[in-house]
C-alpha cells in the first residue's frame, strides 16, 4: 500500500508512528499548498492588470492624450510586462516539450509492451506518464470543441443579424437571440444567439 508521495507504507511497530507524524503534517502540508495557490493567483491578477493598464495607455497615447505621469507609468509597465510575455512563452515552450515528450515516451512503452511484459522500471514510468498525457490530450480536446461551438454561435449571430437587417426574422429566431444574451439580435456581441 502506498502513502504520501507513494511511499511504501511499513507494516509492524513502527507504522503507528508514521501514521501520527503524517496526520500531524498533512494539515500543514495543506495549508502550504493553499499558499501557495494563493500567492500565484495574486501574482497572475497583478501581471493581467499591468498588461490591461499598458493596453489602455498605449490607447491614450495612439490618441496623443497621455499625460506626462502616464508616460512615466508607461515606460516603467512595458518592459515588466514584456518580460513577463517572454518568460510565459519560454514556460509555454518547455511545457509543450515535456508533454511531447511524454507522450512520445508512453508510445514507445506501449509497443514495447505489445511485444512483451516491461521491466518494473518501465511499468512505472508509464503508469506515472499515462495520466499526464491523457490529461492533456482531454484539454486539448475540450479546447478543440470550445472553439468549434465559439464559431458556430459566431456564425449564427451574423446570419441572424442579417436576418434582421432584412426585416426577415422570425419572432421565434428573435426570442432566441434575446433570451441567450440578454438583448436583442441587434446587440448579440457574441455567442448569444445560439439555436
Amino acid at each position: 500500500m502506498s502513502g504520501l508521495c507513494g511511499l511504501k507504507r511499513r507494516e509492524g511497530p513502527g507504522n503507528s508512528e508514521q501514521e501520527t507524524e503524517l496526520a500531524e503534517l498533512r494539515p500543514k502540508v495543506a495549508q502550504q499548498e493553499q499558499q501557495k495557490r494563493a500567492k500565484s493567483a495574486k501574482y497572475r491578477q497583478e501581471l493581467k492588470a499591468a498588461v490591461d493598464r499598458v493596453v489602455a495607455l498605449e490607447e491614450l497615447a495612439g490618441r496623443g492624450e497621455l499625460t506626462e505621469e502616464q508616460t512615466a507609468e508607461l515606460a516603467e509597465l512595458r518592459p515588466k510586462v514584456a518580460e513577463w510575455k517572454q518568460k510565459k512563452k519560454e514556460k509555454d515552450a518547455r511545457d509543450y516539450r515535456a508533454i511531447k515528450a511524454a507522450a512520445d515516451r508512453v508510445v514507445v512503452l506501449e509497443e514495447l509492451a505489445g511485444r512483451g511484459p516491461l521491466a518494473e522500471e518501465q511499468e512505472a514510468e508509464l503508469a506515472a506518464l499515462r495520466p499526464k498525457v491523457e490529461r492533456k490530450q482531454k484539454k486539448k480536446e475540450k479546447y478543440a470543441k470550445s472553439r468549434r461551438e465559439r464559431t458556430v454561435e459566431g456564425d449564427r449571430v451574423v446570419v441572424l443579424e442579417e436576418l434582421a437587417g432584412r426585416g426577415e426574422l422570425t419572432e421565434e429566431q428573435g426570442e432566441k437571440g434575446r433570451g441567450r444574451s440578454g438583448c436583442g439580435v441587434g446587440g448579440v456581441g457574441g455567442a448569444g444567439a445560439v439555436d
